[in-house]
């Protein structure tokens, strides 16, 4: 009861003020000045707040292994609503990320979405989801990281769901490797449906690269997400 109550008449209310004032300045970087990694650095902030708003703390295991020269795809398993903000908050390499398109109908996020360099997303849509694709390459080709979820969607117990071939796709086309980040129970802190927030103290492991080879990329990194769960 005790966390429903600080959510509700704490976190929100904090939240939607700095997510009002960061967005504004976000939009007005990017949109007037063309200003891209100031939407991204913005977005840092945001999470870093967020995440100290809500209680969220982050222990992070291999964070050197994000430390290489030029693009990379980064992935990562999903389980909560703040997945984008644990990641956002320990990945120093600029990148650009996907969202859902119904999102930029948001007031403040939806514009700081809107004049992002980010990818949306229209789900159901075959046409769209080439055209994600496309723009995805052209990010890589002109040197800027991508951050993606293989599943596409939230687990609700923290279970691995189903991976799409489109992230790995581009690594094979552009020769780049893929970043494994397994993040740990973080469905715990808030679950699918419900708003109240658990601070809770979330494990995240960075691995080695994975380098486009003769073996399968998705076998490999479901099989590396799922060993890491089951060991922690």
């Amino acid at each position: 009861m005790i966390y429903r109550v600080k959510t509700l008449f704490f976190s929100i209310p904090l939240v939607t003020l700095y997510t009002i004032m960061l967005a504004s300045v976000s939009a007005v970087a990017s949109g007037l000045f063309n200003k891209q990694d100031a939407s991204w650095r913005i977005s840092k902030l945001w999470s870093k707040l967020l995440l100290l708003t809500c209680g969220v703390k982050v222990m992070v295991e291999g964070v050197e292994n994000l430390e290489l020269n030029g693009p990379c795809i980064i992935m990562s398993n999903h389980q909560s609503q703040f997945d984008i903000p644990i990641l956002y908050s320990i990945i120093q390499k600029s990148f650009r990320t996907y969202y859902k398109s119904p999102l930029e109908k948001v007031p403040f996020l939806g514009w700081h979405l809107k004049f992002s360099d980010n990818i949306a997303i229209a789900r159901g849509d075959r046409k769209q989801a080439i055209k994600t694709i496309r723009t995805g390459n052209k990010h890589l080709k002109h040197g800027k990281s991508l951050l993606l979820f293989p599943e596409g969607t939230r687990s609700e117990n923290g279970v691995l769901g189903k991976f799409k071939r489109g992230g790995f796709i581009l690594a094979e086309k552009n020769n780049l490797p893929i970043i494994p980040i397994t993040i740990i129970d973080s469905y715990e802190v808030m679950k699918k449906g419900d708003y109240a927030v658990m601070p809770k103290l979330i494990k995240v492991i960075i691995d080695r690269p994975l380098y486009p080879a003769g073996e399968d990329m998705m076998q490999q990194l479901k099989e590396l997400m799922k060993l890491r769960m089951e060991q922690n």
